[in-house]
């Protein structure tokens, strides 16, 4: 799975990592950011399913949104990978 590192990216709100653009296909191209830390907490992830995108702009742009917001209800969160779902189909 190829990461790349883009300037754009704020650091991991959570460990303060900087952060790396993933990239694979899986039924088509799909983008996430994720935290590059290797030994990151498991709220770190929370910000990698909220990025997921098949448009690269767009998963760099909800990663940052993340990153900024106040802490995520868990009915939002579940409403973000409901939408991920509907969009990946």
């Amino acid at each position: 799975m190829p990461t790349y590192h883009d300037r754009r990216l704020k650091p991991c709100r959570t460990c303060g990592t900087r952060p790396v653009l993933e990239h694979w296909s899986s039924g088509g191209p799909v983008y996430a950011v994720r935290c590059d830390n290797p030994d990151r907490p498991e709220s770190c992830d929370e910000a990698f399913y909220y990025s997921k995108s098949r448009d690269p702009e767009k998963a760099i742009a909800k990663w940052n949104e993340f990153q900024t917001r106040p802490e995520i209800t868990p009915e939002e969160f579940a409403a973000v990978l409901d939408e991920q779902r509907r969009e990946t189909i």
